[in-house]
């Protein structure tokens, strides 16, 4: 596996490089397919790049974000005005300036559907593996159930998970689906809608992004195995995911084990 390493001294200069060059691919996307989709991840790092990019006066002037997809690694099953919402802080830090200033749509905005909006959990899960599927007609990727991601942002925890993909669970190891309901999750709240690593493993570009101490052994260990070419499914869900053209890892100091 290609894997690049960008470490940082800080959270702050890492969101705002991070922020720099995600600008940089969605206009590379535009430029050469007229499209560009993004998935986006939670946490203070995924949503602090959010934050810097809504910082940037360069995301206002210097792209049409009118074709510019959203879509979210995974989301906690919760109702859609719920403060622990992925989307909800994704809206908050960049989303609904965009929205606001006319940049995008709400519907270029694609969110998990949460109990105040779907039967149950299967139920959100089929509807975005459905609203996928029909982004892939128009936007087709390697796997015909998704459209092409450009970049897929991932936070890594202090046990290796990734999107809701945990250690000692079915979910990093299922196969056959593009979206899961998750409903035994380690970390409130239990029940999570996320993308398998087979859709995720579909992504030109596979981003992650961590910062904090408290991320340090689990970094360590996943890189190891990425740099010994291993997979380990149960312990460290993080080391079964790349990017088809490139794999990052966008770290702080601490997180680097500095």
């Amino acid at each position: 596996m290609n894997v690049d390493v960008q470490q940082f001294p800080d959270r702050a200069e890492l969101c705002f490089q991070a922020a720099e060059s995600l600008l940089d691919v969605v206009t590379s996307a535009l430029q050469q397919r007229g499209i560009a989709h993004v998935v986006l991840t939670g946490g203070s790092t995924g949503i602090g790049i959010l934050t810097a990019l809504s910082e940037r006066r360069r995301a206002r002037t210097a792209l049409d974000w009118s074709n510019v997809h959203f879509w979210f690694g995974d989301e906690r099953y919760l109702p859609e005005n719920d403060g622990d919402r992925n989307s909800l802080q994704a809206d908050q830090s960049v989303l609904n300036e965009l929205v606001a200033e006319g940049l995008i749509g709400q519907a270029q905005v694609h969110r998990v559907a949460g109990p105040d909006a779907s039967k149950d959990i299967a139920d959100a899960a089929r509807r975005y593996s459905e609203a996928l599927a029909e982004a892939a007609s128009t936007s087709p990727g390697p796997d015909a159930r998704l459209p092409r991601f450009d970049v897929l942002l991932l936070g890594v925890g202090p046990d290796a998970h990734v999107a809701s993909l945990f250690p000692d669970r079915s979910g990093p190891t299922e196969l056959g689906a593009t979206v899961i309901p998750v409903e035994n999750s380690p970390k409130p709240p239990s029940l999570r809608v996320s993308l398998t690593v087979e859709a995720i493993n579909t992504a030109d570009r596979v981003w992650f992004v961590v910062a904090g101490a408290d991320k340090a052994d689990a970094v360590g260990s996943v890189r190891a195995a990425q740099q010994a070419g291993e997979r380990d499914a149960q312990r460290l869900p993080a080391s079964l995911v790349q990017g088809r053209q490139e794999t990052v890892w966008w770290l702080d100091d601490a997180a680097a084990g500095l």
